[in-house]
């Protein structure tokens, strides 16, 4: 099983590498150095330390799966795997998610565990670690599948309310 410590090792190797907003990055591509975005970054992580396609909407084709924080949102909430935004931030390699709006982007990072973040931020900046303080977000995300030190009683929690819907 994955763990939220591989996923961030994994992010780091990447940042300062580039940003372009809706690019979509080969998930199965092993050696991929950007450029990103935000989600596509998310998921390429979780792929490439699990096997699992995530927050993606092609889930058949690990080639071009399309990341996007509206479908990790959706996939999140469908799969119960929500937790507050200031536990995710305690826990590494959680993922935090603010939700597309009508007129304004989404944005998912990746929690270093103690209040800051591992994320593809803009074209500018490229894949950068930041905080989170003074930033919204609407919630964090434990991807099943993906254990994360410290928070074994959120999961099972997390694992009873899967198995009750």
């Amino acid at each position: 099983m994955s763990t939220g410590k591989a996923v961030f090792d994994l992010g780091l190797a990447h940042v300062g590498e580039s940003y372009v907003a809706g690019i979509q990055v080969p998930m199965n591509d092993t050696n991929w150095q950007g450029p990103w975005d935000c989600a596509e970054l998310a998921s390429w992580l979780v792929y490439q330390t699990s096997g699992l396609l995530y927050g993606t909407r092609t889930r058949e084709d690990n080639r071009f799966a399309d990341a996007f924080t509206g479908y990790w949102a959706a996939q999140a909430q469908w799969d119960n795997a929500t937790v507050d935004v200031e536990d995710a931030a305690q826990i590494l390699g959680a993922f935090i998610l603010r939700k597309p709006r009508p007129g304004k982007r989404g944005h998912i990072v990746i929690s270093h565990g103690e209040g800051g973040t591992l994320e593809a931020h803009s074209r500018k900046r490229g894949v950068v670690l930041e905080s989170l303080a003074g930033r919204c977000f609407d919630f964090g995300i434990l991807v099943p599948g993906i254990a994360y030190a410290g928070v074994t009683r959120v999961c099972e929690e997390l694992e009873m309310l899967r198995d009750a819907s």
